[in-house]
């Protein structure tokens, strides 16, 4: 058996760190950025109005949480 799982963290800064962001009240806007990243992306690269631009930067922003809430990171 290995002396490192994947799931443990190598050393300690590593350990502090990921536990530090993920019970921090900022990890959940990763997906308001990633929404809002989106959405300015669909508004200036097509011709699509401000609100279908805005419910595309949702959807993705909503399926990244998911994504992530299925992997168990959430």
């Amino acid at each position: 058996m290995s002396q490192n799982p994947k799931n443990k963290p190598r050393n300690d800064l590593e350990s502090r760190i990921g536990r530090g962001f993920i019970n921090s009240r900022w990890r959940y806007s990763q997906f308001v950025i990633v929404g809002l990243i989106v959405m300015g992306l669909v508004g200036s690269l097509s011709p699509l109005g401000w609100l279908v631009s805005a419910i595309i930067g949702a959807a993705a922003g909503i399926g990244l949480w998911l994504v992530e809430k299925k992997r168990g990171v959430l």
